[in-house]
């Protein structure tokens, strides 16, 4: 459509990554962002990620008069990206899963809406089942092959910060 990929901006949700999984789909299904049992985080992004949004957003549209080409990273040195490494692998077999798992769904929506029905649902019980033993297994994994890992999540890590590292 003629976008022109100049940057990239982080946000994460407060608390541990495992508690989003509870208090994100509690905040879309039922509208309470609280707290849930005092356990996990509120359902929403800390003030300090909120602020921390603002202060991006205002860098953006002062530099955004000045773009043009050769396009360079409008956030360089802002704190934008924040790559987490311990999340590299997880996050990337997700993303694969999902792209592969999203084209099974759009070739079966061809074919019938039956079809199409039957994939959505195997996507949601593979999303589901991914997030219980998927990502756990993942972490776990590359936790005890680290050693041997360590390179190639040093490159990840890198590619994922650009362009503002």
């Amino acid at each position: 459509m003629g976008a022109i990929h100049v940057d990239n901006v982080v946000v994460t949700h407060q608390g541990p990554p495992f508690s989003t999984f509870v208090s994100v789909p509690r905040a879309l299904l039922s509208g309470k962002k609280d707290r849930l049992w005092g356990i996990f985080p509120p359902a929403e992004l800390a003030q300090e990620e909120l602020d921390r949004s603002e202060r991006l957003g205002a860098a953006v549209a002062s530099r955004l008069d000045d773009l043009r080409p050769p396009y360079a990273p409008l956030l360089s040195g802002l704190g934008a990206v924040e790559v987490k490494r311990r999340y590299i692998a997880p996050e990337l077999t997700a993303w694969y899963l999902y792209r592969g798992i999203a084209r099974l769904v759009v070739r079966m929506g061809r074919r019938s809406e039956r079809l199409r029905r039957f994939a959505l649902y195997v996507f949601m019980f593979g999303v589901l089942a991914l997030i219980c033993f998927g990502v756990p297994l993942c972490l776990v994994t590359v936790f005890v092959l680290y050693p041997l890992l360590g390179g190639w999540i040093d490159r990840h890590a890198r590619r994922l910060a650009e362009p503002s590292g």
